[in-house]
């Protein structure tokens, strides 16, 4: 989904948006690990607030987006 690998069967659509074969430079959407392996000194919100860091969204911005996708 994060278009890293080409798939060699089905489909990804957001919508009315196929995002099958977009591959990750153009991908909307993304994954969060559930093992700690990759960031583990960081919070999941902080995981999650961090690809949008790296977009240099600004905090404002970044809190709101990540409080839409925050579920306890």
């Amino acid at each position: 989904m994060a278009g890293f690998y080409t798939p060699d069967g089905g489909e990804v659509w957001f919508g009315e948006r196929g995002s099958t074969r977009s591959g990750h430079t153009s991908a909307t959407s993304a994954w969060c690990s559930q093992n700690y392996a990759l960031l583990a000194h960081m919070t999941v919100r902080a995981n999650i607030a961090y690809g949008l860091k790296l977009r240099k969204l600004g905090g404002a911005t970044i809190a709101e987006r990540v409080a839409a996708v925050w579920t306890r």
